[in-house]
């Protein structure tokens, strides 16, 4: 379990990494394909369209499946055991703690006031708080 968690970890932390997108002011901008006269961003309406359409139907057709659902019985699943839940559902299983609830927003409520604490302390960054905050490129 621990080994499956740790993968799946490492492979969202580590493998979006090798997706990101090049910036213009990058020190890899040189090798990028859009030097090469490449776009890979442009729409290709009479494609994209389409499927965008026939995306959009199936998701509202599965919704409307959806909400025809009957609840689950609050007997049963006060009955069930954390061997008959999956693997990967296992994690709530847990009794609820409050401790553990307001735990978990720590990090968010320590990451909300970084980019004002930064602007203080740092130079580079006051100079160019606005295009980190909002990316705007430089003319």
């Amino acid at each position: 379990m621990i080994k499956k968690l740790l993968l799946i970890t490492g492979a969202s932390l580590f493998g979006g990494a090798s997706f990101s997108q090049i910036l213009p002011g990058d020190s890899l901008s040189n090798q990028s394909a859009n030097s090469r006269g490449i776009d890979h961003y442009a729409v290709k309406a009479s494609v994209e369209i389409p499927m965008l359409a026939v995306a959009a139907a199936f998701n509202l057709y599965n919704f409307s499946r959806i909400s025809k659902k009957t609840n689950s019985d609050p007997a049963y699943v006060l009955g069930l055991n954390k061997k008959d839940v999956n693997w990967f559902g296992r994690w709530g299983v847990r009794a609820y703690s409050e401790k553990k609830d307001n735990a978990i927003y720590l990090p968010f409520f320590a990451a909300m006031p970084s980019p004002l604490i930064f602007f203080v302390f740092d130079k580079k960054m006051r100079k160019d708080f606005l295009n980190l905050l909002f990316y705007m490129p430089k003319p």
